[in-house]
C-alpha cells in the first residue's frame, strides 16, 4: 500500500517551463488559393496558374516572384520535383509540367490531356522519379515525365471502392503507392512504377478520412481522420516496412472544437505530424519513443479554411483559402503534462466493464482509447474521473485501453498515452448483471429555450448532473442529490448559454454517462 502511495505523489500535471508552440512570423493575403508545395526557399502556389513565391525570409511576407498561366484554367493540385513543378486536375483536364530553375521565370515545358471528367476537386498528383501518379474520381493516371517536352499516360489502374469522393491524397514509400479514399487506404505495387498493381487496403477506423502522410525513414505512414461526432480529430500509424501486412502501431487526437469540417491539410517532418481542418493546424508528436498531441494554431490574418501545409524544418507554411501563412514550431525543452498509470478493469461482464486508473491531481480530465484485439476500430471516449464504464461491449473478446491526462483542456495540454491494459469480457451475461444502465437523453435536441432532461436509474444513487464546454469547463450544475431507481426528468432552459456544442454529464457512485448537447 505503501508502494502505491509514493507512487501516486508523482502523478501530478506538471508544465514544462517553456512549452511547445507555433507562431505566425508572416502573412500574406491571395485568393484564391488552390493548393501549395514547398521548394528550396520558394512556395509554388495553384493561383489562376503558376505562382511563385519568395520565401527566403519567413518574418516577411511572401514574395511574389512570377506568374506563369496554366492551359487546364484553374489547377486544383500541385506539386514539384528537383527543379520541376507539376499543375493538374484542371476544369479542362491539362497535366503541365513547368521547369522552374529560375524562379522568377519558369517555363511551361509540356502538356498532356486528361479528361476533365476524372476529377471532383480533390484529386492529388504524387511524383516519382520519370513516373508521376494523379489520382482521379476512380482512377489513377500513371505519367511518363521523362521528357518534360512531351508528358504521356503509359496506364491507368482502378481504385477499387474509391466511393464518392473519389481517390484521393497519394504517398510512396519504397516500392508502394498508398491512395486514400473515403472507404480505404488502398495499396499498388510499383516495382513496375509504369504500371501499379493493387495489392490490398487498410480499413478505416473512423468515418471521416481524409489525407495521408509517409515516414520514408522508418517506412510509417500517418492517416488523419476527424470522429463521427466531430468531437475529435488524430491520425492512426501503421508499419508499411512490409505493405503485403500493415502493422497498426498507434493513433492519436485531440478535441477538434468548434467550426466546419473544412479542406484536410496534412505533412509530416521530424517526428512532427501536422494536421488540420478548417483553419487550425495541430502538431502532434510522432517519434518511435512517443506520441502526443503538442499543440495548436489558429491564425488571425484570416478564418479560411487550410488547403495545404508543407514543411521546411521548425518553420512551416500553410495556404489557406485566401492567404499564405508562414509559421514557426518551437519544441517545448520538457515533458508539458504527466501520464497516469495503474490501469485496471473491474466489474467485468459480458458487455460492460468499468475502467479504472491513478487519479492525477490538478489534471482537468482523461481521455480513453479502447479497441477490440486485432481489431482497427478504436472509440475514443473522455472521463471528468479516474473511472469510466463502458458499454456495448462484445461478449468474450479481449479489449485493450489506454488512457491520457489532459491537464489543460482550454489549451488542450495532454499527455503521452499510458501504457496499455487489456481484459477480456464474460461469454454470456451472468446472473445478477443488470439488464439496463442507467440512461441519460435530453429532448428536443438541439435546444432553442428548452429542453427535459431525462434520467433513468436502475437503483437509487446519488445523482450529479452537469453542463461542460467541449474544452471541460463547468458552466452549470443541473442536479446534485439522492434519487430512488426509475425515471426522472428535469427541465433545462438555455438562459444565457451562447450557442455551441455542450456536455451533458451524469454521475454517480459507480457510473458515469455523457452525451452532446447542441444550444442554438
Amino acid at each position: 500500500m505503501k508502494k502505491i502511495t509514493l507512487s501516486l505523489l508523482f502523478l501530478v500535471c506538471i508544465y514544462a517551463l517553456q512549452a511547445q508552440t507555433i507562431q505566425e512570423l508572416s502573412f500574406l493575403t491571395a485568393s484564391p488559393v488552390l493548393d501549395m508545395k514547398y521548394i528550396d526557399n520558394h512556395l509554388a502556389v495553384s493561383l489562376n496558374g503558376l505562382s511563385m513565391y519568395d520565401v527566403s525570409n519567413p518574418n516577411q511576407p511572401p514574395a511574389l516572384v512570377s506568374h506563369t498561366t496554366y492551359p487546364g484554367g484553374n489547377g486544383y493540385d500541385v506539386a514539384v520535383q528537383t527543379h520541376f513543378a507539376y499543375l493538374a486536375a484542371g476544369n479542362n483536364g491539362e497535366f503541365s509540367i513547368y521547369d522552374v530553375s529560375d524562379f522568377s521565370a519558369p517555363v511551361l515545358k509540356g502538356t498532356t490531356n486528361i479528361p476533365a471528367t476524372a476529377f471532383y476537386l480533390n484529386g492529388e498528383i504524387e511524383p516519382g522519379g520519370p513516373y508521376v501518379y494523379l489520382s482521379g474520381i476512380t482512377l489513377v493516371y500513371v505519367i511518363n515525365v521523362a521528357n518534360p517536352s512531351l508528358p504521356y499516360v503509359v496506364d491507368s489502374v482502378t481504385v477499387p471502392d474509391a466511393g464518392f469522393g473519389g481517390a484521393g491524397e497519394m504517398s510512396i514509400d519504397q516500392h508502394s503507392l498508398f491512395v486514400r479514399t473515403a472507404t480505404s487506404t488502398d495499396i499498388f505495387d510499383i516495382s513496375d512504377p509504369a504500371h501499379p498493381v493493387f495489392t490490398g487496403a487498410i480499413q478505416p477506423s473512423h468515418p471521416n478520412n481524409s489525407g495521408i502522410s509517409a515516414d520514408t525513414i522508418q517506412h510509417r505512414i500517418f492517416l488523419p481522420w476527424l470522429d463521427a461526432s466531430h468531437t475529435y480529430i488524430g491520425f492512426d500509424t501503421y508499419d508499411v516496412s512490409n505493405p503485403n501486412s500493415p502493422q497498426f502501431l498507434f493513433a492519436d487526437s485531440t478535441f477538434f472544437g468548434s467550426g466546419n469540417f473544412g479542406e484536410a491539410a496534412f505533412s509530416y517532418a521530424n517526428d512532427v505530424l501536422y494536421l488540420s481542418h478548417s483553419a487550425t493546424v495541430n502538431a502532434f508528436a510522432v517519434s518511435s519513443q512517443a506520441h502526443l498531441f503538442l499543440t495548436a494554431f489558429t491564425g488571425s490574418d484570416v478564418t479560411g479554411s487550410i488547403v495545404s501545409i508543407d514543411v521546411k524544418d521548425s518553420v512551416f507554411y500553410t495556404a489557406k483559402d485566401n492567404g499564405l501563412e508562414v509559421l514557426e514550431f518551437t519544441p517545448g525543452n520538457g515533458p508539458v503534462c504527466e501520464p497516469t498509470a495503474g490501469l485496471i478493469a473491474t466489474n467485468i461482464q459480458a458487455t460492460s466493464a468499468k475502467l479504472t486508473w491513478f487519479e492525477v491531481p490538478g489534471a482537468d480530465g482523461y481521455l480513453i482509447k479502447i479497441r477490440e484485439n486485432g481489431g482497427n476500430q478504436q472509440t475514443i471516449l473522455s472521463s471528468m474521473s479516474n473511472f469510466k464504464k463502458v458499454k456495448s461491449l462484445t461478449p468474450a473478446t479481449t479489449y485493450t485501453f489506454s488512457v491520457k491526462t489532459v491537464c489543460n483542456a482550454a489549451d488542450h495540454v495532454t499527455s503521452v498515452w499510458s501504457a496499455p491494459s487489456s481484459f477480456t469480457t464474460a461469454l454470456f451475461k451472468l446472473p445478477g448483471e443488470p439488464s439496463a444502465e442507467p440512461s441519460l437523453t435530453v429532448y428536443p435536441d438541439p435546444v432553442q429555450d428548452e429542453s427535459t432532461i431525462n434520467v433513468s436509474l436502475t437503483e437509487p444513487a446519488q445523482v450529479l448532473l452537469q453542463l461542460f464546454t467541449v474544452d471541460g469547463k463547468q458552466v452549470l450544475t443541473i442536479a446534485n442529490e439522492n434519487l430512488d431507481a426509475g425515471n426522472h426528468s428535469f427541465n433545462f432552459s438555455r438562459n444565457t448559454l451562447e450557442a455551441g456544442v455542450y456536455l451533458l454529464r451524469l454521475k454517480t457512485g459507480t457510473t458515469e454517462e455523457t452525451t452532446k448537447v447542441i444550444v442554438l
